[in-house]
């Protein structure tokens, strides 16, 4: 079966830029309040790249914050733009400040722009890349909420896989600092209260508190069946049906299905270190860890996140968890400086990293990724 190499990555976030040239991440924590709640904003050389990008393209300055992340973190990528490309890119809010900004216009004066229907359409994102490609293709959007961003390289491999298309610019993009999707995580009482100099702790082990802080970011990934220095071993999918607010049940069954899926495909009985997707809320981290337990009981693997850095950027974090395990492969660690679930620490730089998202609705898939 056909492999699918990652080509080019490019990442923007509170953690800094990354790319495949430049794989650490900025461990200098930094987040602001919004009306008292902690998030995490574009760390300034991400800031000053977007900058840069809506001067450059004022058409841009009217379009969501969404859409200026992603057009932002496609003009940092290579790629043959001669070539049959598919582009998908995925999203939970998708344009939800400026959806959310129309709403209220019609609520106060009882009309909207005229460009608000085409421009908070989900499918104005991807679509919004095509004005710099020049090149035949198709654009995709989609919403398989915190997954949405590893499922975009899923659907785009089967592309690649069955010669549909000869590239693919595939990932998330994520502004919910909104004052409708704060007041939601707030609604459910998931997140974080704490204004310290930690407020977002994936994994912790501290009982009843969450620690789910939103934040924002965009990655992007070129991918192709050309050899390249990093490659896609395995995809695996998992679904539940859970009666939890967020249809994830205690044991994890769907990031089970997922992660065992995954290992059987890349022929693996463990992964060398697992990314998870831990959100930093009390239920959701439990149960990815009591999934990982079950699937590798007699192994135990080591265990990380980014969210310390970054928050939570729901479509987008799969691409943040991508170029994590990217950095993890050449050697690159970045630990939770705090006491947390995961029961051992890397000591050698891995073979195999496995990075799992999951999303409302009981929706998991599991990356496993390696060097060529």
């Amino acid at each position: 079966m056909n492999t699918v190499y990652i080509q080019d990555l490019f990442c923007i976030s509170a953690a800094g830029t990354h790319s495949l040239k430049n794989l650490s991440f900025e461990q200098k924590i930094q987040f602001d309040l919004e009306d008292t709640f902690p998030v995490f904003r574009l760390h300034k050389n991400a800031q000053k790249l977007l900058d840069t990008f809506l001067a450059e393209n004022t058409d841009f300055n009217r379009k969501s914050r969404t859409i200026q992340l992603t057009t932002t973190t496609f003009k940092q990528l290579f790629l043959d733009k001669t070539k049959k490309t598919i582009i998908n890119i995925g999203s939970s809010r998708g344009n939800t400040d400026l959806w959310e900004k129309n709403h209220t216009t019609l609520l106060n004066e009882g009309r909207v722009s005229p460009f608000s229907s085409p421009e908070t359409t989900a499918g104005s994102i991807a679509h919004s890349l095509l004005p710099f490609f020049g090149s035949q293709g198709i654009s995709l959007d989609h919403s398989i909420t915190c997954g949405s961003g590893l499922q975009a390289i899923a659907n785009a491999s089967a592309w690649l896989k069955s010669g549909m298309a000869e590239q693919a610019v595939v990932g998330g993009s994520e502004a919910p600092i909104s004052p409708f999707t704060l007041a939601q995580f707030k609604a459910m009482g998931i997140y974080s209260k704490e204004t310290n100099e930690l407020p977002s702790r994936p994994l912790a082990s501290l009982k009843s508190k969450s620690y789910l802080c939103l934040g924002e970011a965009s990655g992007l990934a070129v991918l192709s069946l050309n050899p390249s220095s990093y490659k896609i071993d395995a995809i695996g999918f998992g679904t539940e049906l859970s009666p939890s607010l967020s249809g994830i049940s205690e044991q994890g069954i769907a990031l089970q299905n997922s992660m065992r899926e995954a290992c059987a495909k890349a022929n693996i009985e463990k992964p060398d270190l697992i990314i998870a997707h831990a959100p930093g809320t009390k239920k959701g981290d439990e149960a990815e860890v009591n999934a990982i337990k079950k699937v590798f009981a007699n192994s135990p693997i080591p265990i990380t996140s980014n969210k310390h850095l970054c928050g939570h950027t729901l479509g987008a974090s799969g691409m943040l968890s991508l170029i994590q395990a990217i950095a993890a492969l050449e050697g690159h660690q970045v630990e939770l400086p705090y006491k947390n679930l995961s029961e051992i620490r890397a000591t050698k730089t891995p073979k195999h990293v496995l990075i799992n998202a999951t999303g409302f609705g009981g929706n998991a898939i599991s990356l496993i990724v390696s060097k060529s």
